[in-house]
């Protein structure tokens, strides 16, 4: 988990699965305060719901936030901000880690070097 270990206090799914999710709204509401209201006792200090298919689709984090007392991250809204944040800043990828690669318009081209019909076959 990228060093991030000793910050997860627990992972816990709301077991809540299948089609049409909208009217399960109310089951999935009071599972998921059942589940931050165990988080928060076992010494979570904030909610970062994973998966983002019913956060904050279905159960709006802010609900969930003022039902139990406990800070619920909007997932959605937290990625796109990060991204504007890293283009307002001229952030990119590593290039440690995506290091460029050492490409030339033939490498994407038929008349590539290590195409069939350069080597005669």
């Amino acid at each position: 988990m990228l060093g991030l270990e000793h910050f997860v206090t627990a992972i816990k799914p709301i077991g809540v699965y299948g089609s049409n999710m909208n009217s399960r709204k109310d089951e999935i509401f009071e599972k998921t305060c059942a589940h931050i209201r165990s988080l928060v006792a076992g010494g979570a200090e904030m909610i970062l719901p994973l998966g983002g298919a019913i956060i904050p689709y279905v159960v709006d984090p802010a609900d969930l936030a003022r039902a139990t007392g406990a800070p619920v991250i909007n997932t959605k809204i937290a990625t796109i901000r990060f991204a504007e944040m890293c283009v307002m800043f001229g952030m990119t990828q590593s290039p440690l880690t995506y290091p460029r690669g050492k490409l030339s318009h033939a490498d994407f081209s038929n008349r590539s070097a290590n195409s069939q019909s350069d080597r005669g076959a």
